[in-house]
């Protein structure tokens, strides 16, 4: 009875597959022990193996992850076993002990199959229960961002040294918010040729908490870039632009930062949305925020060219509204890694073919369309 509500599971977690090929494998042969006939066996044995590539081909192609996701060294190593014993009952144990000990191989194949299925149990109870809780999670992204604080500052760099542009972003699924598609995009700086494109499908079941984004998608989108990096180091981005916030943050450490230094390339944090959090935390009153976002740009129309507005609101200064001539509504700019505010402004400026920076537009479009092809069916 547990394989159909395990089945539902393992579709909406992945993580949960691992349990059900175990539980798979040894439930469906110890629910036959007594096919002892050659024809019989040979059922038993087409059955599972349809069992088992069936589930791995339509996991893979609903999920788009791959099969070594669905199929673990664990998954593995266990069906490798009940090849064996299987392998044993068949051919070997009429060769050692003739007609004798009958039962052996009903016994063998009965107790593989309880290991595995106890072993699906214990798996099932640790992906369950044994998973960090959100305080956790909160207390280790907060060690991770003073470590880094502590650390000895980097030179920054400098836009004549940048030769190639990253951007990354990340989509989910509507009906599976943990089910998600990271794309990153490098193009050559200044002229915003693409020249690589990335993109992953990964299960995050760490939920959005305001102020902590970097503790859901910090390291899904820092192992892209870095694979990335990886795979093909002549594209490697000199700096990155990130969907998100740098240093004007509550903590003064948002998701553009932990991903600089997880991945030790300078970036730039890009907001489409002014982050009142951190004049929040200033004292500033909730209702006296309420229009400072449309003020701002007032303000910057008011300037006729286009250009960025340094916000005066921390000191020293942490973020500039950045308008371009393709939009009187500005992004909000803020320092990740190893870069000046300034430069940051600049770049970010100058990848604005639209409102939106270039390489971030680029990575946002695709996830959206990968979400929808993969999971919406459109």
């Amino acid at each position: 009875m547990i394989a159909i509500p395990l089945t539902v599971l393992a579709i909406k977690d992945y993580r949960y597959m691992s349990c059900f090929m175990m539980l798979s494998a040894s439930g469906y042969v110890a629910i036959l022990p007594l096919f002892f006939t050659p024809p019989e066996d040979l059922f038993k044995y087409i059955f599972l193996s349809t069992w088992i590539l069936l589930s791995i081909v339509l996991s893979t192609s609903t999920l788009m992850v791959p099969y070594s996701l669905v199929l673990l060294s664990c998954d593995v190593f266990y069906i490798s076993g009940l090849v064996a014993v299987e392998t044993y009952n068949v051919f070997i144990h009429k060769v050692i002990f003739k007609d004798s000990m009958p039962f052996l191989p009903l016994l063998a194949t009965s107790i593989y199959c309880a290991l595995g299925i106890l072993l699906a149990y214990i798996r099932f109870l640790f992906l369950t229960f044994a998973g960090e809780s959100h305080e956790s999670l909160k207390r280790r992204c907060i060690q991770f961002e003073d470590k880094c604080k502590a650390q000895k500052t980097l030179p920054s760099i400098s836009e004549v040294d940048i030769r190639y542009i990253g951007g990354v972003d990340i989509s989910t699924c509507k009906t599976n918010n943990a089910l998600a598609v990271i794309s990153y995009t490098v193009l050559s700086y200044p002229d915003l040729k693409v020249v690589h494109e990335a993109d992953k499908v990964e299960f995050i079941p760490v939920p959005y908490v305001n102020n902590f984004l970097a503790m859901r998608e910090a390291e899904p989108m820092s192992n892209l870039i870095l694979e990335s990096s990886k795979r093909f180091p002549e594209f490697r981005a000199d700096v990155i632009l990130v969907d998100a916030n740098g240093r004007y943050h509550s903590r003064k450490f948002g998701l553009a930062c932990h991903i600089g230094h997880l991945c030790g390339i300078p970036t730039i944090g890009v907001s489409k949305s002014f982050n009142l959090s951190p004049l929040l935390d200033l004292g500033a009153a909730e209702a006296d925020l309420k229009d400072l976002e449309k003020e701002i740009t007032r303000t910057l129309e008011g300037f006729g060219e286009p250009g960025y507005l340094p916000l005066r609101f921390t000191d020293p200064i942490l973020v500039h509204a950045v308008r371009t001539e393709h939009s009187k509504i500005p992004v909000f700019v803020s320092v990740g890694y190893r870069i000046d505010l300034e430069e940051a402004s600049e770049i970010v400026f100058n990848c604005c073919l639209e409102r939106i920076p270039l390489p971030i537009r680029l990575s946002d479009l695709r996830s959206r369309e990968l979400v929808r092809h993969y999971y919406e069916g459109t």
